[in-house]
């Protein structure tokens, strides 16, 4: 699986009952949220009631007064707005995309109105594209999907996706709808395992991208084990994979964190990092390459080589492209591109070929002798690495544990 394949799922609580737990909060009694909701105050108390059920604590203190949040009140009511400040911007941005210039009806104002369902079945066919298929993942019939996603283009006053014969694939307005929709149910999973820390209980599931970058796979590993043997109930999820391919994984919140090589974002990015530790790569090549021989090694040898790198872009092959232009020279000569470990080193094994890894990707490789680290130090290909996530996000107290496990890593020494 894939880290955009990672599948929402529906929103842990019901949306109408949140919309109706936020309003009580908001207006400190029943009677005043009902006006505000305009519903009947038995209405607005039973979606409170239900709410509690479902989370297994009271929400409230009630006094004559007024409404209480007691300590799970208050730990839900921070992710319901947040979740609710995502949907409401959904829908802004489904209005930003509509082609026609539509304006969503007054029942799609907000979408905490709508069903859960619903909008879990757009979330599930703009990923699996086959109504079958979102009805199997939802445990519901294919026409119940095919009336959710009628009543959300009916809503929005928008056509949210295309029929074609290799299925059905979102607009525009679709994506757009879809990222918010698993960022405000994302934040009610992690209300949940809020719910169940107040318990006492660490449980959750955390998805991790981890980018190619050789003390990241040192580190990553190392944390989770820690991570397991003091909380088994967490589970983990890691991704691997370009960073351009864990992107919209990490925006639409299926991805937790990502650790690795850190990107420059630009001004007003969603997107935020936080610097781990540095790394530097090394020429490497198979036991008994002819540049092994060589008695004196330059980087004019280095630039008649073979090379086997990552993708133009990605930022260690850009630093070894720099450090050769330090040089005079043009840069290596790359004969095969790849990201992945795996085929690099089947390459090497196989050819005469050179490549640029840190040494902790090939550690046991150059303990047993097959590979050779080459004496050329390129301080140039210096890299920041760390945590990459989305500007303003609170991590669910699973991630938070991961997080700190890996920074405890970092902090004794990860071998370098």
């Amino acid at each position: 699986m894939t880290a955009g394949q990672v599948p929402a799922g529906q929103p842990v609580y019901s949306l109408r009952w949140l919309r109706a737990f936020i309003a009580v909060a908001d207006c400190g009694a029943v009677s005043r949220a009902a006006l505000r909701l305009h519903r009947e105050q038995s209405a607005v108390t039973r979606s409170v009631h239900e709410l509690e059920r479902a989370v297994g604590a009271a929400l409230f203190e009630r006094h004559h007064g007024g409404m209480i949040l007691t300590p799970t009140g208050q730990v839900l009511l921070q992710r319901a707005r947040r979740a609710a400040v995502e949907l409401d911007q959904a829908r802004l941005d489904v209005q930003a995309c509509s082609e026609s210039g539509g304006r969503p009806q007054a029942s799609a104002l907000s979408p905490m109105q709508l069903g859960g369902t619903q909008l879990a079945a757009l979330v599930g066919l703009a990923e699996l594209h086959h109504m079958s298929a979102v009805a199997l993942r939802l445990g519901v019939s294919q026409p119940a999907v095919s009336m959710a996603i009628r009543s959300l283009e009916a809503a929005f006053q928008v056509r949210l996706f295309e029929r074609t014969a290799r299925g059905m694939f979102p607009t525009s307005a679709a994506n757009a709808l879809a990222v918010r929709v698993k960022l405000a149910f994302a934040e009610l999973r992690h209300a949940a395992q809020e719910i169940e820390a107040l318990r006492g209980v660490a449980s959750g599931q955390v998805a991790v991208g981890v980018l190619a970058l050789g003390r990241s796979a040192v580190i990553v590993p190392q944390a989770v084990a820690l991570l397991h043997r003091a909380h088994p109930g967490i589970g983990v999820s890691l991704f691997e994979g370009s960073f351009a391919d864990q992107e919209p994984a990490l925006r639409s919140g299926d991805i937790d964190f990502v650790i690795g090589a850190l990107r420059d974002f630009p001004p007003g990015s969603d997107l935020t990092s936080e610097l781990l530790f540095e790394d530097c790569l090394s020429v490497v090549v198979r036991a008994g390459h002819p540049l092994t021989r060589a008695p004196r090694l330059t980087f004019n040898d280095l630039a008649q080589a073979g090379w086997v790198l990552n993708r133009s872009g990605t930022p260690g092959r850009e630093r070894l492209e720099a450090a050769f232009k330090d040089q005079g020279l043009d840069g290596p000569r790359v004969r095969v591109e790849t990201g992945s470990l795996a085929m690099t080193r089947g390459l090497l094994l196989e050819t005469d070929l050179v490549t640029a890894l840190s040494r902790e990707q090939v550690a046991p490789d150059l303990r047993s002798g097959v590979f050779e680290v080459l004496p050329v130090e390129l301080p140039q290909t210096l890299r920041r690495a760390g945590f990459m996530r989305r500007k303003g996000s609170i991590l669910s107290p699973a991630a938070e544990r991961l997080a700190a496990q890996i920074r405890q890593v970092i902090a004794q020494g990860a071998p370098d």
